[in-house]
């Protein structure tokens, strides 16, 4: 017999619009939706739901998150994380439960824990995260223009490099990264 866990549900206080650029690092105690792009790192006491419109440049720490969007960070979920078929995460993500649909892309490695220890708030906008904001400082990008942007390859690949390690054996990457 499966059990299932029982989350405590937060309402939905603090909604991102789909025509928003944030830059900076968010709190909320309740639930956030995110239909736009934060750049930088949230913290939610709540559910952290992610849009197939939103996209975050940062670390997300969070009681349980949906992500039909983009991810670009590492998560810390205290219960759920949920990966839903539109969902794009590069980054760790450490959580009790993680559920993957088919299709979604997750880039990077899941620890699974039944105690989930988050970072200090002040350590979550990420080098990614924090990189933009430096960069962008003067004139943040556009929703648009960064949802048109490729995502960074966490490894640094070249994009023939990316390609090929879904073509080439396993024995001659390995070989390869030695």
């Amino acid at each position: 017999m499966k059990k299932s866990v029982k989350t405590e549900q937060r309402p939905v206080t603090t909604i991102i619009g789909q025509d928003t650029v944030i830059a900076g690092t968010i709190t909320v105690e309740n639930s956030i939706r995110i239909d736009g792009t934060l750049i930088g790192g949230i913290t939610a006491n709540g559910t952290v739901m992610l849009s197939t419109s939103g996209i975050v440049t940062g670390n997300v720490v969070a009681s349980n998150a949906v992500v039909a969007g983009t991810v670009e960070g590492d998560m810390w979920i205290k219960e759920k994380a949920w990966i839903e078929s539109t969902g794009k995460i590069h980054g760790d993500i450490t959580t009790k439960i993680l559920t993957i649909d088919e299709d979604a892309v997750f880039q990077g490695m899941s620890i699974m824990t039944r105690e989930v220890e988050a970072p200090q708030i002040g350590n979550l906008s990420g080098e990614k995260g924090q990189s933009l904001l430096t960069k962008n400082s003067e004139s943040p990008e556009t929703h648009e223009e960064i949802q048109k942007k490729p995502l960074e390859n966490p490894k640094k690949e070249s994009k023939k490099e990316a390609e090929s390690l879904t073509t080439e054996e396993p024995e001659k990457i390995e070989k390869e990264n030695k």
